[in-house]
């Protein structure tokens, strides 16, 4: 095979792909239970956040939480197109599929935890907390109710991932602020 044919093959795999995912979606994913229920912990999360968001450290958190959201959906790109986990139902029928997880949820989540730990002891300790019950609680349910699925995964990997979610990003920032802080007295 060429690579023109290559391509070419590829091409009409992705426009199958996309056409199966749309149908899947609204056959079975549009207003489902699990459907409704990823709404709903989406919003619930988003009032939560706004409400508790210290609006004074505005941009930082959002830098911090732009960051993990970032990560997560890299994170989420690699394992869907690697098969190593999957999800079943959608929000809306994109690829990747979690995006609103990545985007509101995990951020959302770590943004809280950055803001009211003040070191970086109390800081790792609630990511290992948080992490732990994302990978070994959360996880499992959403397994439950046909929301996300393992296949070549497993929890502990996800416990891994999570810690990684906040310590980089935190890394980040705080090196960060601590240059602008040295050009700032400079």
């Amino acid at each position: 095979m060429t690579e023109q044919q290559y391509w070419n093959k590829i091409t009409d795999l992705r426009h199958d792909l996309k056409n199966t995912e749309i149908n899947f979606w609204l056959e079975h994913n549009l207003f489902s239970f699990s459907w409704f229920f990823i709404l709903f912990i989406i919003i619930i999360t988003a009032i939560v956040w706004w409400v508790l968001l210290d609006k004074k450290r505005l941009l930082e958190l959002i830098a911090f939480g732009g960051i993990v959201a970032l990560l997560a959906t890299i994170f989420d790109i690699i394992g869907s197109n690697f098969v190593l986990f999957g999800y079943p139902t959608e929000l809306f029928p994109i690829i990747p599929p979690l995006i609103p997880a990545n985007l509101a949820v995990i951020p959302f989540t770590f943004i809280l935890i950055y803001q009211y730990t003040s070191s970086w002891k109390s800081f790792l300790i609630t990511v290992f907390i948080i992490g732990g019950m994302f990978a070994f609680i959360f996880e499992p349910i959403l397994d439950w109710i046909n929301i996300y699925e393992r296949m070549q995964w497993n929890s502990f990997y996800s416990f891994l991932v999570y810690l990684a979610l906040g310590i980089i990003p935190k890394w980040i920032i705080d090196s960060l602020k601590s240059k602008q802080k040295e050009h700032v007295n400079n």
